[in-house]
């Protein structure tokens, strides 16, 4: 949203003392520090802070939003509140309820309005650096916004409003100066904008599409035909591939977790084309075939979560990956778990489960969100299944003489949903409320819009 050389002086000033600080800075630094935070692990932050990780991101939360009240950030004029605002927003990104954070960013949209951040500088005749910064400000906010009006299901604007913001150009930061006065033609390959670039790529492509303002895309791409999905994903592959992709370097860790997010949100795409139609979504419905390929489409997209949890290189980025978790993807291979409980691929199913509990923390903390509590009944339930049809013989692997073990997470899902209680025989309390659930019927709508919207 910025450039690193010409915000240093304010966390050096920050360094020496906040007493020089005004509200603004006082607001931008607490942002930079929550962030900075997000990207440590809990023993990073024991050893650089004595304090657990959870607490420091609590003490800034509170920081930053005391130092945007003192900057009276409803009526500002400063483009450093707006970034500090955003950058809270980033930071909140996995730890408030989307509808709040969508009621924010509505602030946040005003207030860019306003002060006339949605024109694009080269209109308002602003210095080429002042532009290209407000172009970077302004852009990361539409993303955000368009991300989480998703999760809660509603159709975001910035997909139709007049604004005319140029795209941010492909250049490093040593690419501007302060004394510039013509921008510099864009990097052909990757620079260091290129990782947040590629989702401002989409934005405008999806802008550019003009859908209907009466449909997401996603629910575009539900009901379209197979010619028409297999043209709009095309379209939006070879778009990132020919800009993004093909010039990826292995060794570079901001690189890969740009490829990963990029797989993500094709098979993500591939995923809406392949599901239920939202009004009609029984699975018996569908195909074998079709049932098959949407399996494979999501344990992909599980595969490559895993990946970007797991590859040493980008731990600083875990806390990015996590934003974008794809529920969907791990609902319908619980749904799948319990179909196939009876078959071969229920092993590598409940292993593929196993396996993103471990690497998701929130799957395994926090029950008290509405998504991860509908997963921990599905999980239980599914397992159920798989467990009835072992001990009638039906399992497909030819492992009925063996111990049939419960998957630790199945375990952990129920002592957290019955609060650790067992009945006077030892056995798990049942699932209260569930246990006629279809696993026929599934609301893909909910599930594609996320569960998190009150």
């Amino acid at each position: 949203m910025f450039f690193a050389w010409e915000k240093e002086p304010i966390l050096q000033k920050a360094s020496a003392g906040t007493e020089g600080l005004d509200a603004g800075e006082h607001s931008f630094c607490f942002s930079v520090y929550a962030l900075a935070t997000l990207s440590l692990s809990d023993p990073e932050c024991q050893a650089l802070l004595a304090a657990s990780r959870e607490s420091t991101l609590r003490t800034l939360q509170l920081a930053t939003e005391a130092a945007l009240r003192s900057a009276n950030y409803v009526s500002t004029r400063s483009l450093l509140v707006v970034q500090a605002l955003t950058m809270y927003m980033l930071s909140m990104r996995n730890r408030a309820r989307p509808a709040t954070l969508f009621t924010l960013l509505g602030v946040i949209l005003r207030i860019s309005q306003r002060i006339g951040i949605h024109r694009d500088g080269d209109i308002l005749g602003l210095p080429v650096v002042k532009a290209e910064e407000r172009r970077r400000t302004w852009w990361q906010i539409q993303y955000l916004e368009i991300s989480i009006s998703q999760l809660i299901g509603c159709i975001s604007i910035t997909l139709y409003a007049g604004w005319d913001v140029k795209l941010p150009a492909n250049l490093n930061d040593e690419d501007f100066s302060s004394d510039m006065t013509t921008l510099p033609p864009s990097r052909v390959g990757l620079t260091s904008m290129s990782p947040a670039l590629w989702s401002y790529f989409v934005l405008d492509y999806t802008r550019r599409m003009r859908t209907p303002p009466t449909s997401a895309t996603w629910i575009i791409l539900n009901d379209s035909g197979p010619e028409n999905q297999a043209t709009i994903y095309e379209g939006y592959r070879s778009m990132l591939a020919d800009r993004f992709l093909q010039y990826c370097e292995i060794l570079n860790p901001l690189h890969v977790l740009m490829q990963i997010q990029i797989q993500v949100f094709l098979l993500a795409m591939q995923r809406v084309g392949a599901q239920p139609n939202l009004r009609s979504s029984r699975i018996s419905d569908m195909p074998q075939a079709n049932r098959d390929k949407l399996l494979a489409i999501c344990r992909k997209g599980m595969d490559y979560y895993i990946l970007g949890e797991t590859t040493p290189a980008l731990g600083r980025f875990k806390w990015n990956i996590e934003n974008y978790f794809q529920w969907t993807a791990i609902v319908y291979i619980l749904i799948e778990a319990h179909h196939r409980a009876a078959t071969r691929e229920a092993e590598g199913l409940w292993q593929l489960i196993s396996k993103v509990c471990e690497v998701h923390p929130k799957l395994m903390t926090a029950i008290h969100f509405p998504e991860v509590s509908a997963v921990a009944r599905l999980a239980v339930l599914a397992w159920r299944e798989r467990r009835e049809s072992w001990e009638k013989g039906l399992s497909g692997d030819g492992s009925r003489e063996q111990t049939l073990e419960t998957p630790w997470c199945v375990d952990t899902f129920q002592q957290m949903l019955d609060g650790g209680k067992h009945s006077e025989e030892g056995e798990q309390v049942a699932v209260d409320g569930l246990d006629d659930f279809d696993f026929d019927l599934i609301d893909w709508e909910f599930w594609e819009t996320g569960v998190r919207a009150v």
